[in-house]
């Protein structure tokens, strides 16, 4: 039997260990992202640990050098492709489908890195001193790895950015009790920290133009297209005339209506500094034929409630549900949204405020607050949704969207 040359040999050996590294790659990914009791379980979060899986594999020992450049393609290939269809299969498994653009982001990372890491290997392999090639070979293992690792975060936290409209409305007015501002710090915290807005509103400042307000005038409401009502204080009943005519003449609000807040506060009990314990739009609510009632079907102890409109994933906490008698009125997401046509306006309404909270959306592990690791798709649905309610039409999203394990 004609024995195969050292320099295949050894690529196919190399092929072999990528392939094992790639797997193993995959496996620290499962890991440390939670695939295994997670929500969210995206292939492309394999790409920070591809070096370090191919500088290993590559960097090997094993006989002959990477010199063969047919079998060495194929190899880059073949341990590429092992990758992409051990996350298809995987992502299918939990997920019922896999987004083509995650895959091949995947194929096209692994082959690029397993590239790097054999021309390395042949740069190393001039040196005549084992010890040398053993130093070498680690050294760029582990800087390779860092540098990419980082260079892929910072790609990842791009693609999967919220998107920014064109179109959107360049002011759009908010008026909530909830602390996103200073993040609800003290006049002293601030004087001494300089003050820190809370993630969401950080987030929303990226693409969104926020206007604070802290009170209902014609005037005012005339000059921003979108009133973002994030579950504010009691308005005085001229101020809910005001925003009811506002909408009827083609005004679009987004209404955060929290029937039992549990935003956490430093504040003790029964501070007037604490948002409202219950939402207190109700006159207006039931001016438009809407009801809110406390969710009794649900425990508070349990668990945050997720639902998923239009794709989004969103947790909310404390949550409400909204019935109602108006045909203008249409209820989704088994009561806890209403979308309402009211006159020429719209408003669209969600039964729960909490959902802006970091705590409900953000990612375990110090890079939690980065839009690559988010738990849920609250800042993304906030930010294409006031979009919507501005231009009437969706608009292009990130790149890159999250994948979530089906129910």
């Amino acid at each position: 039997m004609t024995r195969m040359p050292a320099r295949l040999s050894g690529a196919w050996a190399r092929g072999g260990a990528g392939c094992v590294f790639a797997l193993v790659a995959l496996a620290l990914t499962a890991g440390l992202d939670g695939w295994a009791t997670g929500d969210r379980i995206d292939p492309a979060l394999t790409l920070p640990f591809l070096m370090f899986g191919a500088a290993a594999a590559a960097l090997v020992p094993g006989r002959g050098t990477p010199t063969a450049v047919i079998p060495n393609v194929v190899m880059v290939a073949v341990t590429a492709s092992v990758l992409a269809g051990a996350t298809m299969v995987l992502a299918i498994a939990l997920a019922g489908w896999v987004p083509p653009e995650q895959m091949a982001l995947i194929w096209v990372a692994a082959a690029i890195a397993f590239s790097l890491a054999l021309v390395t290997r042949r740069w190393i392999a001039r040196r005549s001193s084992a010890a040398a090639r053993l130093a070498l070979g680690l050294l760029a293992t582990l800087v390779g790895g860092v540098i990419w690792a980082q260079v892929s975060h910072a790609m990842l936290d791009r693609a999967y950015a919220p998107a920014i409209h064109r179109d959107m409305p360049r002011q759009i007015a908010l008026l909530t009790s909830l602390p996103l501002l200073w993040d609800g710090q003290g006049v002293d915290a601030v004087m001494q920290t300089g003050g820190a807005d809370a993630p969401i509103r950080t987030i929303l400042d990226r693409s969104v133009h926020l206007t604070p307000i802290d009170a209902i005038t014609p005037a005012l409401l005339g000059r921003n297209p979108i009133l973002l009502l994030a579950h504010p204080r009691a308005l005085p009943p001229q101020a809910l005339v005001d925003i009811d005519a506002w909408i009827r003449g083609g005004g679009r609000t987004l209404v955060l209506a929290d029937a039992l807040s549990r935003w956490p506060s430093p504040h003790p009990l029964g501070d007037p500094r604490n948002p409202p314990i219950t939402s207190l739009l109700t006159p207006l609510l039931t001016h438009w034929g809407l009801d809110l009632d406390i969710d009794v079907d649900g425990n508070p102890d349990v668990g945050p409630v997720t639902i998923t409109p239009h794709g989004y994933r969103l947790h909310l906490s404390g949550t409400g549900r909204f019935s109602t008698t108006s045909p203008a009125c249409r209820i989704i997401q088994d009561g806890r949204m209403a979308d309402c046509r009211i006159g020429r306006g719209r408003a669209i309404l969600i039964a729960d405020a909490d959902l802006l909270h970091h705590a409900l959306w953000e990612g375990a592990g110090p890079l939690g607050l980065h839009p690559a690791y988010w738990s849920a798709d609250t800042p993304r649905w906030l930010i294409d949704t006031l979009h919507m309610l501005g231009s009437g039409t969706t608009g292009p999203g990130s790149w890159l969207t999250p994948l979530w394990r089906r129910s």
